[in-house]
């Protein structure tokens, strides 16, 4: 993994797109915004022959292109370095808005088209086989339902049942004990089984020694063509101290 500046044509979505759920209304609002200040968060992307994929950030790379970009900074993965659908549904968690239907549909791939077994599904998701059912059962949901949960018009789960449908039943494993905090870049345990927890996993302290120097360097600023910031109004309360 690098950052690197990646040509706005180049980019493609050539892999399974994780948020599901995101109206024309969002990426105007990305546009502008990024018109205005730059995009700050680079979105994660992978190697595809001649193009690049998003693992995480299709809506920035759309709203880049709206915005009439023409380059952006951004990570960028060799094609068999990570595994993207699983890493973009790690980054998505990580940012806590992921809907329930994505996430269902996220586990959904894991069960029958990769054929996991839930102890595996487990490990990559962190919710229980049973969680893990309930999230199936939303997507037997009519399409209606279904579009409210995601832009939460409804909620996903109410008193433990699915809605409208009951909970089935389904034997619980136990999870094994863990502890110690989850990677911020990619969510996994930094060291599972050895006992010694670290913040970043040992294989992505690249990453984020990457981030930290193109924040140092304001690398926005390339992209706004804005050398200083807009004046700040003093605030009156702190004159009255």
């Amino acid at each position: 993994m690098k950052l690197q500046k990646v040509p706005v044509n180049k980019i493609r979505q050539l892999t399974p797109l994780i948020r599901l759920y995101r109206g024309e209304d969002w990426v105007n609002f990305l546009a502008e915004d990024i018109r205005k200040h730059g995009m700050h968060t680079p979105p994660h992307l992978i190697k595809k022959g001649e193009y690049y994929s998003p693992i995480d950030g299709w809506h920035r790379c759309r709203a880049a292109r709206k915005a009439g970009l023409k380059e952006i900074w951004a990570f960028v993965y060799e094609e068999n370095e990570v595994d993207p659908e699983i890493l973009g549904f790690r980054l998505n968690m990580l940012q806590r808005s992921l809907d329930p239907i994505s996430i269902a549909k996220f586990i959904s791939n894991l069960r029958h088209r990769r054929g996991y077994s839930w102890r595996r599904i487990q490990e990559i998701t962190g919710f229980s086989e049973r969680h893990c059912m309930r999230f199936l059962k939303l997507l037997e949901l009519d399409e209606k339902t279904k579009y409210e949960i995601a832009w939460g018009l409804r909620p996903a789960f109410s008193d433990q049942k699915v809605l409208p449908g009951k909970r089935q039943n389904v034997a619980h494993r136990k999870k094994p004990s863990e502890g110690g905090v989850r990677c911020p870049i990619c969510g996994a345990y930094p060291s599972r089984g050895g006992g010694h927890w670290i913040y970043i996993c040992s294989s992505h302290q690249e990453a984020y020694e990457a981030t930290m120097t193109w924040l140092a360097r304001q690398g926005w600023k390339e992209e706004t063509g804005r050398t200083k910031p807009k004046p700040i109004h003093t605030i009156k309360f702190i004159d009255k101290l």
